[in-house]
């Protein structure tokens, strides 16, 4: 991914991961002499090589360091509740939680949804606790504890899954279990219906669009390989609403239409599907989002076999990014396991974007004596000033919390002891940040010795122009607290600090 520093206006270096692959399997021995690189059609010299293996290519030498936060891989599971009836989230549910439940334990998992009338919602941050995502995938819903990170679970919640887990045989049984989830799924199916029926053209196709251009952004300060998985049937299940008139509408709203009605195919939109007009200057927009943040889009077909093509706009959506379309597929399960192993391995190259233009550049890399049948998958263009980071991004928060990502902001001083943990906070430094009268967000976390988190504490505390010393706050810790630590937030500003018994 793109470095960039806290401070920094423009890029320094530029990391395009590239994937080969053959089939489902990444192709390994490539070396920096592989490959070609362009940068707005433009030969552009690969001043760093590396090959990053992440899941189950990592080798036995790989295994044993630690992997480093741009190593690891972070997949995002959307639910495209807008444009997919009740049976084929049902499926898409399933075939997410076989895929979580037979990937490496260093891959990390978010859950979201979207749908017209919300917008997009996070169930789960980025994480490798398997049961906070089994709850997420099987609900749909965000956890009980009110945490505002989406970190940690009540107690009842993660109870019952464990009971569940220790009956069943199958490691993915515990990610959909009618029975567990029946009264949340029965609450979710009600909400979900009520959001399909409140859909036809409001905000509809177009605004997904723009609804993924600031999921681009929010995505943009996590480190590591980026991918957003999008279980949906696309746009034209607009009839399930209305099979007489949401169709029609929502393509109406979306499309620049021919004179036979349908959607243009035009010079407007040239990658990725045929999708023209407004929508395919959306999508290019869009495309330009996620390349900019280094993120990876790939779009699952849900309705199987039923289409040899697939979904145009599913197409068009993952065409730009690198990422894959996978349609005509019944087997959801295992076409998402095979999607993972495909990105399994990377070759990092990098360069100096020298000269490059402040916003759009285009990146093409080309694999020298490709046999055939092989596939190079990259991102496609970069910005060279890129946003800054949102430390307000709870999505960044929940990342810095769990992985321990160093801060510059003033952070708390933590003392620990059984039970309780005091927590200092330097108001004179708060009130010279702050510049005036203002007010700090404290959020501290414990953890159990597994890493499994137990419990949050949320606190707003006023800073005057003139504070000076220090306040003291206890909190107090649940039983089984091994690992306390604590957020600190004040006008855009972030601190973290740590504690361990």
């Amino acid at each position: 991914m793109a470095q960039t520093t806290r401070e920094a206006v423009t890029i320094e270096v530029v990391d395009v991961p590239v994937f080969v692959s053959r089939g489902t399997q990444p192709v390994a021995g490539l070396t920096r002499d592989d490959f070609e690189l362009s940068v707005n059609g433009k030969p552009q010299a690969i001043e760093y090589f590396d090959v990053v293996r992440t899941g189950s290519t990592r080798t036995a030498a790989d295994a044993a360091g630690p992997q480093s936060l741009r190593e690891r891989r972070l997949f995002l599971i959307l639910f495209d509740i807008a444009f997919t009836p009740l049976h084929g989230l049902a499926r898409a549910q399933r075939a997410a939680g076989d895929l979580i439940a037979r990937s490496p334990e260093n891959d990390y998992f978010a859950v979201a949804m979207y749908s017209s009338r919300r917008g997009l919602w996070f169930a789960s941050p980025f994480t490798r606790d398997r049961v906070a995502l089994a709850r997420a995938v099987g609900s749909l819903t965000k956890p009980e504890s009110g945490d505002p990170l989406s970190i940690v679970m009540t107690m009842r919640e993660r109870q019952t899954l464990y009971r569940w887990a220790a009956t069943l045989r199958e490691r993915s049984d515990p990610f959909f279990q009618p029975a567990l989830f029946d009264n949340a799924l029965e609450n979710v199916s009600a909400d979900i219906m009520q959001e399909q029926w409140l859909n036809k053209v409001r905000r509809a196709a177009e605004n997904q669009v723009l609804d993924f251009n600031d999921l681009s952004r929010r995505l943009t300060a996590l480190q590591g390989q980026k991918h957003v998985v999008l279980l949906s049937e696309g746009f034209d299940a607009g009839g399930a609403y209305d099979p007489a008139k949401s169709a029609a509408a929502v393509r109406n709203a979306s499309f620049d239409l021919g004179p036979n009605g349908l959607p243009e195919v035009g010079s407007t939109f040239a990658e990725g599907g045929a999708v023209g007009g407004i929508m395919g200057r959306r999508i290019m927009e869009m495309h330009r989002a996620f390349q900019a943040s280094d993120i990876v889009l790939h779009t699952v077909d849900l309705k199987g076999v039923s289409t040899l093509m697939g979904n145009d706009a599913l197409s068009a959506l993952a065409g730009g990014t690198g990422g894959k379309f996978v349609h005509n597929r019944n087997d959801l399960s295992n076409a998402l396991v095979e999607l993972s192993s495909t990105y399994s391995q990377s070759y990092v190259l990098g360069f100096r974007p020298v000269g490059a233009r402040r916003n759009h550049n285009s990146i093409s890399v080309k694999l020298r004596n490709a046999s055939r049948g092989t596939t190079v998958s990259y991102r496609k263009g970069f910005d060279a000033t890129p946003d800054p980071i949102d430390v307000n991004e709870g999505l960044y928060r929940a990342d810095v919390v769990l992985n321990d990502v160093p801060q510059s902001g003033t952070a708390a001083a933590l003392t620990m002891r059984s039970g309780a943990v005091e927590v200092r906070l330097p108001m004179a430094q708060l009130a010279a940040q702050a510049g005036k009268d203002g007010k700090a967000e404290l959020l501290v976390y414990s953890f159990a010795a597994n890493g499994t988190a137990l419990g949050f504490h949320r606190q707003v505390i006023d800073v005057a122009s003139n504070a000076s010393g220090e306040k003291t706050i206890e909190v107090a810790l649940p039983a089984g607290t091994t690992v306390a630590k604590a957020l600190l937030a004040i006008n855009g500003s972030l601190g973290f600090s740590k504690i361990s018994l």
